[in-house]
């Protein structure tokens, strides 16, 4: 069975499991253990739903990109839609066809993602992106977040703008737990 049943309390849903979903994951799971217990990650990848139900995230296996798949994943009753890669991909950065498609289903639900560039986060606001982080820095940047020591500048670059979007995404989600 790819689906369980997700809880109404599940409204924080993230699309697509990739090294920067798994940060914010992390920075939830440290910081903001409420809020944590409110997200549904969904990706078509077992492996990735495995490793986001490890973080403690609740996680199902279905396709961001099939709004019958999204609609059984409970997608309809999140005030917070995420999406921090293209699901079921390497590639960094949201999908504007993601972005359309949690307009769609959800359309009061703010959506919050990542963009690789400056056109890219434009063509994600036409999409209907609420707020747009840029997604900097090497490949394993979520590699980088966790080293002791980051050994360059552009690494250094890339993990405080990963930062800047973390503490802004977990501040619009503190406000989402505190009901405003």
């Amino acid at each position: 069975m790819r689906f369980k049943e997700s809880l109404p309390s599940r409204d924080v849903v993230v699309l697509g499991y990739g090294d920067e979903t798994r940060a914010l994951l992390a920075h939830l799971a440290s910081e903001q253990p409420s809020v944590l217990a409110r997200v549904l990650v969904v990706d078509p990848d077992p492996h990735a739903v495995d490793r986001a139900r490890a973080t403690g995230a609740a996680a199902v296996r279905a396709d961001p990109f099939d709004p019958a798949e999204l609609r059984r994943a409970g997608i309809e009753r999140a005030c917070v839609v995420i999406s921090l890669a293209v699901p079921g991909s390497a590639a960094r950065g949201a999908s504007p066809s993601v972005v359309r498609l949690a307009r769609a289903l959800c359309p009061d639900a703010r959506v919050l993602v990542s963009a690789t560039g400056d056109d890219h986060a434009r063509e994600l606001r036409l999409a209907g992106a609420h707020e747009v982080f840029l997604a900097s820095g090497p490949p394993d940047l979520a590699r980088s977040l966790d080293a002791a020591a980051v050994p360059d500048a552009a690494a250094a670059g890339a993990r405080t703008l990963l930062g800047r979007a973390l503490r802004s995404m977990a501040r619009f989600l503190d406000a989402v737990a505190d009901g405003r």
